[in-house]
């Protein structure tokens, strides 16, 4: 008996590891960060007036917030002629300081999809970030899809 039930739990381990949940698939938030692969496993989505903040932290506390000044599907840029979005990026860690933190020197987010009836927001972005340091750091690749939105007003 002790044999069968061993085996029985290995089996419904190796099914439950390779299921995958809706939410591996629909609201997920991902990038390159230095051409390492970053997920967001917590999400947070937010409207206010005409302006989209999206905030993502990876399970070792790497942070990501974008502030998209629009609501409307387009390509919002920054650059020094244009500031219609910003990035900052947190380094993983509970005692971080200042050089852990990296804000967008140029990048864009590109809005794909913006769902006011269904408050869900997809889209793409890329950025160069720089911090104390002024070595650049690459975030590319960058997408989030069906993230859900709540609305806050003004």
């Amino acid at each position: 008996m002790g044999k069968k039930l061993v085996v029985l739990l290995v089996a419904v381990t190796l099914v439950m590891a390779s299921c995958k949940k809706d939410s591996d698939t629909i609201n997920k938030l991902s990038a390159k960060i230095s051409g390492k692969s970053w997920v967001a496993n917590i999400r947070v989505t937010n409207l206010t007036g005409s302006v989209f903040t999206i905030t993502g932290t990876s399970l070792t506390g790497e942070m990501v917030v974008m502030t998209i000044f629009g609501d409307t599907p387009d390509t919002y840029e920054f650059s020094i002629n244009e500031q219609k979005c910003a990035l900052v990026y947190k380094k993983a860690g509970i005692n971080s300081s200042a050089s852990d933190i990296y804000t967008g020197i140029s990048g864009k987010v590109i809005l794909t999809k913006v769902d006011m009836a269904n408050r869900k927001i997809s889209g793409t972005f890329d950025f160069t970030c720089s911090g104390l340091a002024i070595i650049p750091l690459a975030i590319s690749g960058g997408s989030f899809n069906d993230l859900e939105f709540t609305v806050t007003p003004l």
